[in-house]
């Protein structure tokens, strides 16, 4: 053992969904999902398209149920989970008339980065903006 040097190989990103439902992910160039994660679970994200010296992860969220089929719900803004932070967005649904307010808290620990997602509650939303122009 005098040069053998041990490696510990760990992901770079470490998705965690709070979430009642199950959520998919993509890329924000991609159509499709790239990958869905079960509720309530701890998942690591690798994907294989995006290049390595790309600094941007770009990621877009949409909500799954296992009941409706899986357009019912509209992909989320963009949102680079290399940046630390906390990102506050709502979805809505197809026709408009469901509306779900989530949060995305992207942590740094050791050479990991965290990703978060849970709903917020429609009382503790950090901005409303109302439209009162007709």
């Amino acid at each position: 053992f005098l040069y053998t040097k041990f490696v510990t190989i760990s992901p770079r990103f470490v998705l965690i969904n709070k979430m009642s439902n199950k959520v998919a992910l993509k890329t924000e160039d991609q159509k499709e999902a790239g990958f869905v994660m079960e509720k309530d679970v701890r998942n690591c994200l690798e994907w294989s398209n995006w290049e390595k010296d790309r600094v941007e992860r770009n990621v877009c969220i949409r909500l799954m149920e296992d009941n409706k089929n899986d357009e019912h719900w509209k992909w989320s803004t963009a949102f680079n989970i290399n940046n630390v932070g906390v990102y506050n967005f709502e979805i809505q649904t197809e026709d408009g008339k469901e509306r779900k307010y989530m949060k995305v808290a992207v942590s740094l620990k050791a050479s990991l980065i965290f990703v978060t997602i849970e709903e917020q509650p429609k009382e503790e939303v950090s901005l409303k903006v109302f439209n009162d122009c007709e």
